[in-house]
Protein backbone atom coordinates (compact mmCIF):
# COMPACT_ATOMS: atom_id res chain seq x y z
CA UNK A 1 0.00 0.00 0.00
CA UNK A 2 0.74 3.35 -0.52
CA UNK A 3 0.34 6.91 1.42
CA UNK A 4 -0.94 9.22 -1.61
CA UNK A 5 -0.22 12.81 -0.43
CA UNK A 6 -2.60 15.45 -2.55
CA UNK A 7 -1.87 18.83 -1.02
CA UNK A 8 -2.17 18.63 2.51
CA UNK A 9 -4.28 15.01 2.70
CA UNK A 10 -3.36 12.05 2.63
CA UNK A 11 -5.02 8.41 1.29
CA UNK A 12 -4.40 5.31 1.70
CA UNK A 13 -4.32 3.48 -1.79
CA UNK A 14 -2.70 1.23 -4.00
CA UNK A 15 1.36 1.79 -5.94
CA UNK A 16 -0.65 1.07 -9.35
CA UNK A 17 -3.93 3.54 -8.27
CA UNK A 18 -0.96 6.30 -7.22
CA UNK A 19 1.05 5.86 -10.80
CA UNK A 20 -2.10 6.28 -12.34
CA UNK A 21 -3.32 9.28 -10.71
CA UNK A 22 0.18 10.64 -11.25
CA UNK A 23 -0.29 9.98 -14.92
CA UNK A 24 -3.74 10.98 -15.10
CA UNK A 25 -3.43 14.37 -13.54
CA UNK A 26 -0.22 15.39 -15.83
CA UNK A 27 -2.56 14.58 -19.12
CA UNK A 28 -4.88 16.83 -17.57
CA UNK A 29 -2.53 19.50 -16.72
CA UNK A 30 -1.23 19.20 -20.00
CA UNK A 31 -4.72 19.71 -21.45
CA UNK A 32 -5.55 22.40 -19.50
CA UNK A 33 -8.81 20.72 -17.91
CA UNK A 34 -9.48 19.04 -14.56
CA UNK A 35 -11.71 16.07 -13.17
CA UNK A 36 -13.30 14.58 -10.28
CA UNK A 37 -11.89 10.97 -9.71
CA UNK A 38 -13.04 8.81 -7.46
CA UNK A 39 -10.51 7.04 -5.76
CA UNK A 40 -10.19 2.88 -4.15
CA UNK A 41 -8.76 3.80 -0.94
CA UNK A 42 -8.58 2.29 3.14
CA UNK A 43 -9.92 4.05 5.53
CA UNK A 44 -9.35 2.51 9.21
CA UNK A 45 -8.85 -0.90 7.30
CA UNK A 46 -11.82 -0.86 5.09
CA UNK A 47 -12.08 -0.31 1.08
CA UNK A 48 -13.72 2.83 0.61
CA UNK A 49 -13.22 6.13 -2.12
CA UNK A 50 -12.49 9.15 -1.93
CA UNK A 51 -13.18 12.17 -4.37
CA UNK A 52 -9.78 13.79 -5.37
CA UNK A 53 -10.08 16.97 -8.23
CA UNK A 54 -6.97 16.62 -10.61
CA UNK A 55 -5.37 19.10 -12.98
CA UNK A 56 -5.27 21.76 -10.68
CA UNK A 57 -1.45 22.90 -9.61
CA UNK A 58 -1.52 20.83 -6.13
CA UNK A 59 1.52 19.09 -4.68
CA UNK A 60 1.19 15.25 -5.39
CA UNK A 61 3.21 12.56 -3.97
CA UNK A 62 3.09 9.23 -2.73
CA UNK A 63 5.44 7.32 -0.22
CA UNK A 64 4.90 3.16 1.06
CA UNK A 65 2.59 2.63 3.84
CA UNK A 66 2.69 0.85 6.75
CA UNK A 67 -1.16 -0.46 6.37
CA UNK A 68 -0.54 -3.60 4.28
CA UNK A 69 -4.27 -5.20 5.50
CA UNK A 70 -6.25 -5.20 3.05
CA UNK A 71 -6.20 -5.37 -1.06
CA UNK A 72 -7.82 -2.89 -3.05
CA UNK A 73 -9.50 -4.14 -6.16
CA UNK A 74 -8.60 -1.66 -8.03
CA UNK A 75 -8.38 -3.19 -11.25
CA UNK A 76 -11.36 -1.45 -13.17
CA UNK A 77 -10.15 1.91 -11.64
CA UNK A 78 -6.40 1.58 -12.81
CA UNK A 79 -7.65 0.32 -16.58
CA UNK A 80 -10.61 3.49 -16.66
CA UNK A 81 -7.59 5.64 -15.72
CA UNK A 82 -5.17 4.31 -18.27
CA UNK A 83 -7.45 4.58 -20.93
CA UNK A 84 -8.75 8.23 -19.89
CA UNK A 85 -5.04 9.15 -19.99
CA UNK A 86 -4.55 7.92 -23.44
CA UNK A 87 -7.23 9.68 -24.68
CA UNK A 88 -6.02 12.66 -23.27
CA UNK A 89 -2.52 12.58 -24.68
CA UNK A 90 -3.95 11.54 -27.89
CA UNK A 91 -6.28 14.89 -27.69
CA UNK A 92 -3.03 16.86 -26.94
CA UNK A 93 -1.45 15.37 -29.76
CA UNK A 94 -4.14 16.78 -31.96
CA UNK A 95 -4.40 20.39 -30.55
CA UNK A 96 0.09 20.46 -30.75
CA UNK A 97 -0.13 19.47 -34.44
CA UNK A 98 -3.28 21.94 -35.58
CA UNK A 99 -2.39 25.24 -37.07
CA UNK A 100 -2.31 28.74 -34.61
CA UNK A 101 -5.47 30.64 -34.83
CA UNK A 102 -3.02 33.36 -35.74
CA UNK A 103 -1.78 31.66 -39.30
CA UNK A 104 -5.53 31.05 -40.64
CA UNK A 105 -6.24 33.53 -43.01
CA UNK A 106 -9.63 34.50 -42.61
CA UNK A 107 -11.67 35.46 -45.53
CA UNK A 108 -14.87 37.23 -44.84
CA UNK A 109 -17.35 39.26 -46.68
CA UNK A 110 -16.75 42.81 -45.99
CA UNK A 111 -20.47 43.94 -46.79
CA UNK A 112 -21.24 41.30 -44.11
CA UNK A 113 -18.22 43.42 -42.05
CA UNK A 114 -20.11 46.84 -41.97
CA UNK A 115 -23.41 46.30 -41.20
Amino acid sequence: MRELHYGSSVLITSFDVCQEIFNYSLALLAAKTQAVVEVPVVVRGFAATSNVLLGIPVPLHCEPSSEDELDLDDAGFVARLRSETAALQRFGARLRDATPVHQVAFDYDRDFAEV
